[in-house]
């Protein structure tokens, strides 16, 4: 891991970057970056561009990769990436500007804080690289191992502590009755409240899973969770819950779709929220 304090307020016309040179044999200038944190975008330098239209945010991960290897960083913090010459991979940290760079603000970049981030870099090897090189370039997928790290930089553990014994929380708190698979979040879970103030129906519950999508191409080594094709079953869900029934329904919880048995298996598709 990396971690950075930036403080450029007392400089003028000045990016900071941070850059990493590799033997990478990236062809054609291509690099990866993600949206949201949601799905990975294939980008490409393009030499008729300036410096910075070759720059493209990154919010969560960058990497570039050749058929036998892949180099990422993975941010705490959504930042620029580029990739300006075969082999480097590098991130625009901040910048000091005291004119207008025409790339849209309207003004100079002179507001700067002093600003902590944090990065990640994983080198992974291709375990069938003749497969991998003739895999598209224009979709690609983390690793297993990516997401992980990930959810551990982004989404730390927040403990509480008590300097007593109060009791109010109980000492062991076990709420799933096993681990999720590693390609499956648990994006929420909330109460909602009954329908036409119908409290007959009993306490009402939402969950929204989200199966994310990875490359097989790369080891999972010491990872605590496993894959089973994206299967869920609702009644194994929650420890100490019994569900009476289920809908689902839109993301927005507003419209309600197909019923669905809390005892069979669900068959999650990848990239898919449900």
């Amino acid at each position: 891991g990396i971690e950075n304090l930036v403080d450029i307020r007392d400089a003028n016309d000045k990016e900071l970057i941070m850059r990493f040179s590799t033997d990478v044999d990236n062809e054609d200038g291509l690099f990866y970056t993600d949206l949201n944190g949601f799905q990975v975008v294939k980008r490409k330098k393009f030499a008729h561009f300036s410096t910075q239209a070759n720059y493209y945010p990154m919010n969560t991960m960058a990497y570039i990769e050749d058929r036998t290897s892949r180099f990422s960083i993975l941010s705490a913090q959504p930042l620029g990436a580029s990739s300006l010459q075969k082999g480097w991979l590098e991130i625009m940290l901040d910048r000091k500007l005291v004119y207008d760079d025409g790339r849209g603000l309207g003004e100079g970049i002179y507001d700067n804080k002093r600003t902590p981030s944090r990065f990640y870099l994983v080198i992974e090897r291709v375990k069938e690289p003749d497969k991998f090189a003739q895999a598209p370039t224009n979709v690609s997928f983390p690793s297993l191992l990516i997401h992980v790290l990930i959810d551990q930089l982004n989404r730390p553990v927040v403990t509480a502590s008590a300097s007593r014994n109060i009791g109010v929380a109980p000492l062991h708190f076990l709420p799933m009755t096993s681990a999720l698979s590693c390609d499956i979040e648990l994006v929420n879970f909330r109460t909602i409240s009954p329908k036409d103030k119908d409290l007959s129906i009993g306490p009402e519950a939402a969950v929204i899973v989200h199966r994310r999508g990875f490359q097989c191409y790369f080891p999972a080594k010491d990872l605590q969770c496993t894959t089973n094709g994206g299967s869920i079953i609702l009644k194994d869900f929650f420890a100490g819950l019994k569900i009476q029934s289920a809908t689902e329904t839109t993301l927005s919880l507003m419209h309600d779709k197909d019923k669905v048995d809390p005892n069979k298996a669900l068959g999650l598709q990848p990239m898919e929220i449900y």
